[in-house]
């Protein structure tokens, strides 16, 4: 959507989008209006069908709980003395205090009343004849002769026959309160609905009526009866079979909505429903103006939410119009600048480095790629503090940036600068930054100078060059390789000095990196092969011009094409780590010699090996030593463990204790290379040597 927005580019064009979408949202709702009402119908129909689903399916609960206490009441007169008040009015008494019905007798079998309330005459052969299925439920009318109340009766056995009938009247009030304690009643009742109980649809045995036209559910119930004797039959003489044609008409049509009109012209929604309770049936009507008002108040909340929502468009819009510019400015400055230094970042630099490597050759000049770092950045932070190094990039940023023109472009790429510079050859490129170290070395806070480190790559196009976005990452990585390159091979040369450097990329670069790789994977394979080859080189003492010892040599049978010297493969392992691998190798050729000499009785003398820088990072260097000679401790004089002087740069203290506990186990010790510029004597005096 703001994709949208971002094309309108005056107050008007919004106007008109509003228009448009007002025009939309008439055209849809006159349209589709129709259709509308009928969703709002079938979901207020299913409400009011789920609504009567479980207000019915408590009536039929509240009835089953009703018998379930009759029935334990009628045990309890089966146990005792029948015809005794003694036990009638404690039994009615629990009833009542239970189920709260005040109306509660007892009768035989012929309709004398034994206790309590007497039923009407003829009604105790109904009773025993629906006792067949273990109960009864039933109907008498209420005391003002309007509507009928609800009888329930239980059989009471004496030994193996029924001799009494035990029974409770239900009146309406009482029926509505017994309801409500038992959170029953889940649909609240108002002028607009009524539920009742019609039994055959001839009496209304129970009403929850709030309506005021008394009339009303007469013509609703008779309304009914004529529905049903209009689609199938209606046959007085054979109640059981009329019973059984409504019970199976409702049942297909449990989800039916009839509308029913009154004589005074009210419309009424009408659901009619099976009870668990033969002849029993349940209506809800539902006043149909207020269950078209509730359609209608969907309506309108659906177009209070569609005005509400053009409002907020064009709100939106409005605020769109006010904010765009400023908005795009700071969308690009996220995207292209960098935050710090308000130079551009690398996506600029990316779409700079494809036009000025396209201009390039037509100019008929060279494009160079250099990335600029502040060698000794981490010095100025420790000494002076972030503020003060940040200055030093800002007077980068700020030089250059004046600098800039169309053959010079700066950028500043994670923590490092980088700047395409379009000229004719090498001495070109030194010129330009040697001429920039000396006006961007200081900064006025601080007397202290910046050291720049560059690595410059040259631009070739040839016709396989595709430009795009991997093309510029692999100049960035010539310039870094050019830099790792050229500084190894100078260590020696700028040790102990901070210079500005200029490093120019070579592709033997690259390769000595593949050719490096190809020595890392192969070590293992070595290893394991015994490809690495010891040596001794012997040592004399020169006085008596005796063996007085031996250095082992390790060089690399490499493939089995020849001797590879140290200096080619050492370097690279010491730079990985893998260099642990090779002095625990030697070791182990060494103390098997050892071993093989012993066997053969030849004369033992010293034999010394290399404990190379990587070795005194590992905290088990000391048990591992243990471990290897556990079986030989008579040859640890003859292992001299020699260390370079390199091995002692960095944690003095640490490694004097390591070699404190080697030479405990029993080792020699020496240094190799010693007086190379690392450390002095003074370092090692009282130490383990």
């Amino acid at each position: 959507m703001l994709g949208f927005f971002n094309k309108l580019i005056s107050y008007k064009q919004s106007i008109i989008v509003v228009i448009v979408l007002v025009c939309t949202l008439i055209g849809f709702s006159l349209t589709y209006r129709y259709k509308l009402e009928k969703v709002m119908f079938d979901y207020a129909k299913q409400q009011m069908q789920l609504a009567s689903t479980s207000e019915l399916n408590n009536i039929n609960k509240s009835i089953t709980d009703i018998i379930k206490y009759l029935k334990i009441a009628s045990r309890s007169l089966s146990e005792n003395q029948i015809g005794s008040n003694k036990v009638y009015q404690p039994v009615a008494d629990g009833l009542k205090n239970v189920v709260g019905f005040l109306d509660v007798g007892v009768a035989d079998i012929y309709g004398k009343s034994i206790y309590g309330f007497q039923l009407p005459d003829g009604e105790i052969q109904k009773i025993i004849a629906g006792l067949r299925k273990g109960a009864y439920v039933g109907y008498v009318p209420d005391l003002d002769n309007s509507y009928y109340d609800i009888i329930i009766a239980v059989p009471v056995y004496t030994a193996d026959y029924i001799s009494n009938i035990l029974f409770v009247r239900i009146t309406e009030t009482e029926w509505l309160r017994y309801l409500d304690n038992g959170n029953n009643r889940v649909i609240s009742l108002n002028k607009s609905r009524f539920s009742f109980l019609s039994h055959d649809f001839d009496k209304i045995v129970h009403i929850n009526d709030f309506t005021i036209n008394k009339k009303i559910p007469y013509e609703v119930m008779v309304y009914v009866r004529n529905l049903l004797s209009q689609d199938g039959i209606d046959d007085e003489d054979n109640a059981e079979r009329t019973a059984n044609y409504y019970k199976n008409f409702l049942g297909r049509n449990a989800n039916q909505l009839f509308l029913f009109q009154s004589d005074d012209l009210q419309k009424f929604y009408v659901t009619v429903l099976n009870t668990n309770y033969d002849g029993f049936y349940y209506l809800n009507v539902v006043s149909a103006a207020a269950f078209d008002s509730r359609i209608n108040s969907i309506l309108i909340m659906f177009v209070v939410f569609a005005i509400c929502f053009i409002l907020v468009v064009v709100i939106l819009l409005i605020y769109y119009e006010f904010t765009v510019n400023a908005s795009k400015k700071s969308i690009h400055n996220l995207a292209y600048v960098d935050e710090f230094t308000q130079l551009p970042n690398k996506s600029s630099l990316r779409l700079k480095f494809k036009e000025m490597s396209l201009a390039s050759k037509p100019n008929n000049h060279n494009l160079y790629i250099v990335k600029l770092v502040i060698s000794n950045y981490n010095w100025i932070s420790r000494l002076y503090g972030f503020k003060v190094a940040e200055k030093f990039e800002m007077n980068v940023a700020n030089y250059f940036r004046k600098l800039t023109d169309e053959h010079v472009f700066i950028s500043r790429v994670q923590d490092f600068f980088v700047l395409l510079i379009a000229t004719h050859g090498n001495e070109d490129i030194k010129d330009i930054l040697t001429e920039s170290f000396d006006k961007i070395d200081t900064v006025d806070t601080v007397d202290f100078k910046a050291v720049y480190t560059c690595g410059v790559a040259e631009y070739i196009e040839d016709e396989k060059t595709v430009i795009n976005d991997e093309l510029l990452d692999f100049y960035l990585d010539n310039c870094a390789i050019a830099i790792a390159a050229s500084a190894k091979n100078k260590s020696k040369e700028y040790r102990g000095q901070f210079k500005n450097r200029i490093y120019f990329y070579s592709p033997k670069f690259r390769e000595e990196i593949q050719a490096n790789s190809v020595f890392e994977n192969e070590l293992q394979p070595a290893l394991e092969s015994k490809d690495f080859l010891v040596f001794l080189q012997p040592k004399y003492d020169l006085e008596t011009n005796k063996l007085v010892g031996a250095e082992a040599l390790v060089r690399w049978n490499y493939r089995g094409q020849g001797i590879i010297p140290p200096f080619k493969f050492i370097p690279i392992f010491e730079k990985n780590g893998s260099i642990a691998a090779i002095d625990n190798y030697v070791f182990d050729e060494t103390l098997a010699l050892l071993r093989k000499w012993k066997s053969n009785g030849m004369k033992l003398v010293p034999v010394s090996v290399n404990l190379s820088q990587v070795q005194f990072l590992n905290p088990n260097l000391v048990s591992e030593l243990r471990k290897k000679v556990e079986n030989d401790l008579d040859l640890i004089p003859y292992i001299d463990i020699e260390i370079t002087e390199s091995a002692t740069v960095g944690d003095t203290v640490h490694v004097i204790d390591l070699l404190t506990q080697i030479k405990k186990i029993g080792f020699k010790l020496s240094m190799d290379d010693f007086g190379t510029g690392y450390s002095s004597l003074s370092n090692f005096i009282g130490n383990a040597f």
